[in-house]
């Protein structure tokens, strides 16, 4: 990609989206390897808390993959970007 060429916001959206949700994952891999150091040291509160933590990181990639999936529906109809120098105009 030239220089020259910037991404739209929704070329960005397209990119960080899945990017987000394998992040997230990766989170909650160390998220579940230190539940069970805290389980293991006897920390049970912490070790709840942190089962809460991938429990809502879970639900969070729920809504990010439903807004990948309105994404690709719904990019068709969306309101075309100004170029920069429209935007300088403005």
């Amino acid at each position: 990609m030239s220089p020259e060429k910037e991404l739209s916001d929704i070329q960005k959206l397209e990119r960080l989206l899945p990017y987000w949700i394998h992040h997230n994952e990766q989170h909650m891999l160390d998220h579940e390897k230190w539940k069970s150091k805290a389980e293991s040291s006897g920390l049970r509160g912490v070790a709840e808390q942190l089962e809460n933590v991938i429990a809502l990181s879970n639900e969070v990639n729920k809504h990010i993959e439903q807004a990948r999936r309105l994404l690709e529906k719904e990019k068709g109809s969306a309101v075309p970007e100004k170029s920069c120098k429209e935007k300088d105009r403005d």
